[in-house]
């Protein structure tokens, strides 16, 4: 087997509590009883004795099964989510891999892999050393690593691994870890400027070539670890030296994926209608020691409340996971609850990556 990802079910029967997907290589005697090879899901009562889920595998769809494909339930879709990788040849150029996504009711039968984040024409336009571009795309995506944001409903990130490759010969053939953003499960987001997520190591360290992120942070405390493999050789390098891998640890804040970055200089953004539930409000956020933050509450069409404008509003400093707001000393929020308004956020030298609403 390889690549697997198993998960805890536990709206399942006892018999099938927990659920794996792998890449099952069959043997000859399997393959002569009608089992192939492919992307298997398995079920079993304890984690130990597995037992293959009984229709419709292997599980092709769409989907290549030879890398890290990543299943588990959703109670938002009220379904399960598989997150695999798509092969294709476009006209004139060799193989191409993207992320895709599959979805099942019952984990047996599962919709064919729709295509959700692959390279595009930023990634195409890349700048590359002169002389050296193929015929190969300048980088696509092998590992999907997609998963469910930690205790936010309806939010999604992928950690695809994005494997360069624009010379003739497929070099400099390295992966690192991109990251991507989802509301729905079906469109992604990424930034522009396409910075890696998670960068590779320094030259000859265990995690210089290559790096595979592991799906499903895990919180502690006010951070999320991110545990990843890497490899100190090129994906084409044929010697393997065992001693050049290893597994490695990401730490990030709480809802630190993504923020809001304003310089020195300051800076200021609005927040699109929203309405909320609750009597405080908390944001995320990181001042270092020379920056600030003030929030403006707004009606609908953008006038200030008279009680919670920018000048009422008290001078938050400090970084922290969970910085309740106050205006003249007051948090309360509740009689602002379930209107129409935006949050107006002034800055300086500060890194905002959440707020929300509490009671």
């Amino acid at each position: 087997m390889a690549g697997a990802t198993v998960f805890r079910d536990d709206r399942a029967p006892a018999e099938e509590r927990y659920k794996l997907w792998t890449k099952y290589y069959a043997s000859d005697q399997e393959k002569a009883q009608g089992r192939d090879t492919g992307l298997w899901g398995m079920v079993s009562p304890d984690g130990f004795r597995w037992k293959h889920a009984d229709a419709g595998y292997p599980l092709w769809n769409g989907n290549a099964a030879d890398t890290h494909s990543v299943c588990s339930w959703d109670d938002d879709l009220g379904k399960y989510v598989g997150f695999v990788r798509i092969k294709e040849r476009p006209e004139g150029r060799q193989r191409t891999c993207s992320a895709g996504i599959m979805f099942s009711d019952d984990f047996r039968t599962w919709t064919r892999a729709e295509k959700i984040f692959k390279a595009d024409e930023i990634d195409e336009d890349s700048p590359v050393p002169e002389g050296t571009l193929g015929h190969r795309p300048t980088v696509d995506f092998y590992t999907p690593g997609g998963m469910k944001v930690p205790g936010v409903p309806n939010a999604w990130v992928l950690l695809p691994t994005a494997y360069y490759h624009w010379q003739e010969d497929a070099f400099p053939s390295t992966i690192d870890i991109r990251l991507a953003t989802s509301r729905d499960c079906v469109t992604w987001w990424q930034h522009p400027d396409r910075e890696p997520f998670l960068r590779l190591g320094p030259d000859g360290a265990p995690n210089s070539g290559m790096i595979y992120a592991n799906p499903w942070p895990i919180p502690v405390g006010d951070e999320l670890w991110i545990y990843y493999g890497g490899v100190g050789r090129d994906h084409r390098v044929e010697i393997r030296d065992p001693t050049l891998s290893g597994v490695f640890r990401a730490r990030l804040r709480r809802d630190g994926f993504v923020g809001v970055h304003a310089g020195y200089g300051g800076g200021e953004f609005t927040t699109p209608v929203v309405s909320f539930s609750g009597s405080r409000l908390k944001v995320n956020m990181d001042g270092s020691a020379g920056g600030w933050l003030q929030v403006e509450i707004e009606d609908a069409e953008g006038q200030p409340l008279a009680s919670h404008r920018l000048d009422q509003c008290d001078t938050m400093r400090g970084n922290s996971v969970n910085k309740v707001i106050t205006w003249k000393g007051s948090s309360d929020l509740s009689e602002l609850s379930n209107r129409p308004l935006r949050l107006r956020f002034v800055m300086r030298s500060m890194k905002l990556f959440a707020f929300q609403f509490v009671t």
